[in-house]
């Protein structure tokens, strides 16, 4: 579990360093609100589900991964 955390903290900053006037950026403000909201949790003590952990990861990425794809041109 500390090892999923740990990237969770790497995700969690790496979705603090999306630019902010990105569409994906403003998307994935709601998902880093949760992140940083679990990794509180954890640090008060009492860590979230296994499951939460591995559903915030993979969002997390899939935030990241949409952030870096280029845009296309509609018209």
């Amino acid at each position: 579990m500390k090892s999923r955390l740990r990237l969770l903290r790497m995700l969690a900053a790496r979705l603090e360093r999306l630019p902010v006037d990105s569409v994906p950026a403003r998307q994935a403000a709601g998902l880093r609100r949760s992140v940083n909201r679990a990794l509180d949790s954890a640090e008060g003590g009492s860590p979230p589900a296994q499951e939460q952990v591995d559903f915030l990861i993979q969002a997390s990425i899939d935030a990241i991964r949409r952030s870096v794809q280029p845009t296309t041109r509609k018209g």
